[in-house]
Formats: C-alpha cells, sequence, structure tokens
C-alpha cells in the first residue's frame, strides 16, 4: 500500500505531507485532506496534482521552494485554487493551521499565535 491521498484504489497521489481529519483516514491512507504540503523538486508533479486535490476538496494546498527559497499558498474557491497574494512581508496566511509562512533568505518562518520558529 502507497501512502497518500485517495480518490480510489488506482487513483492516488503522496504530497510530502498531508493534513487531515480523522474521519477521512481508511486502511489505504486518507480520503481527503484539509491541507497538503509540496516541496518543490526538479521534475516534480507538484502542479499537475492541483487538479486531483481539487477535485477531493483539499482546501489548502501550501507549496515550498527549496532554491530559491520561496513559498505559494493555493486555497480552493469554489471548486478551483486561486493563488493566495503574499503580504507585504512575503508571508501567507495558512488558514488551516492558523500559521503564517515566509520564505527568509536561508530559512522558512513559521509564526502562530504565541509563536515562531525557523526551520
Amino acid at each position: 500500500m502507497e501512502a497518500g491521498l485517495y480518490r480510489a484504489a488506482n487513483d492516488w497521489r503522496v504530497p510530502d505531507q498531508l493534513y487531515c481529519r480523522p474521519e477521512n483516514f481508511s486502511d489505504r491512507g486518507a480520503e481527503g485532506a484539509e491541507l497538503v504540503v509540496e516541496v518543490r523538486s526538479e521534475g516534480d508533479e507538484t502542479y499537475r496534482k492541483l487538479e486531483f486535490y481539487a477535485a477531493l476538496g483539499v482546501g489548502e494546498v501550501l507549496v515550498l521552494h527549496p532554491q530559491p527559497r520561496a513559498v505559494e499558498l493555493f486555497r480552493l474557491v469554489e471548486e478551483k485554487y486561486v493563488q493566495v497574494s503574499p503580504a507585504a512581508d512575503g508571508a501567507v496566511l495558512v488558514e488551516t493551521l492558523g500559521l503564517r509562512v515566509a520564505a527568509a533568505s536561508d530559512v522558512l518562518r513559521l509564526t502562530w499565535d504565541g509563536g515562531s520558529a525557523d526551520v
């Protein structure tokens, strides 16, 4: 069994991370998610997965670019993704987690109510 996000036994995608509600778990993996995270690498299929994620109702897709360091956030609006414009400081608000994510020169800066971390 491949760990991932499933639409059918022979139709799934494997994001780098996914966040889902307990009722979305099944024996084969996740049947839905609130948020998926994709880390870009050369030749990956991140953007080709967006239609699949939208069909499953995934509310947000966070795309991380390692080099040059950058972040993109897509939010589901009426069955299609709309790219969220970053704030003046370059951060995007991931509503699912209540988390601001910004790319700095050598780290990702995560900020939430009451805390922050550089990764």
